[in-house]
């Protein structure tokens, strides 16, 4: 692991660590009112993941945060469509398991799924949620391939190979007109 992708992953740990909070702080909250563990578990992830957006989009993944409103808008709702599915569909199948049939205490079965959906919830939004466009990576690139620009693609592609360790702390794929790099 890069020394720029285990920086990134603590990023990622601290940020969601007081997520954590955030959300132990609503289900407990929520749960002493005597509302339903499952309907305060969507409440107390809801307002984590809010929390969590804001946080990595300034913090963890600022180097891709790209700029505009639409930028901003956009990976919200990727954002949400992914680590909100993930934690959401995962916090609640082992909230039912672990409470609903183990009989665990709330917090502790929490913070059980909490854990579970950490892996998957860090690459969804390294892969997907925080990528830079090809746009965005030319004009950050600019001028380091002005002799050869080559084509630029999102992180997404499969059909390329990773840029060399000086592009910037994210996930290129470049491809020059003389073929893969």
């Amino acid at each position: 692991m890069t020394s720029s992708a285990f920086s990134r992953l603590l990023k990622f740990s601290v940020v969601g660590g007081i997520g954590v909070g955030v959300q132990l702080g609503v289900l407990t909250a929520l749960t002493a009112m005597h509302i339903n563990y499952l309907r305060a578990t969507v409440v107390a992830v809801e307002c984590a993941l809010v929390h969590n957006f804001l946080w990595h989009r300034r913090c963890t993944w600022s180097d891709r945060a790209g700029s505009g409103m639409r930028h901003a808008v956009a990976s919200f709702l990727r954002f949400h469509v992914s680590n909100g599915f993930i934690s959401l569909a995962g916090n609640l199948l082992l909230m039912r398991l672990l409470v609903g049939n183990l009989r665990l205490p709330v917090l502790l079965a929490n913070l059980a799924t909490i854990a579970a959906c950490f892996v998957a919830n860090f690459q969804a939004s390294d892969r997907w949620v925080f990528f830079l466009s090809s746009a965005e990576l030319s004009n950050r690139l600019g001028n380091r391939n002005e002799e050869s620009p080559g084509e630029l693609t999102s992180p997404l592609s499969a059909r390329h190979r990773s840029a060399p360790a000086s592009a910037p702390g994210c996930a290129v794929r470049t491809e020059h007109k003389s073929g893969p790099l």
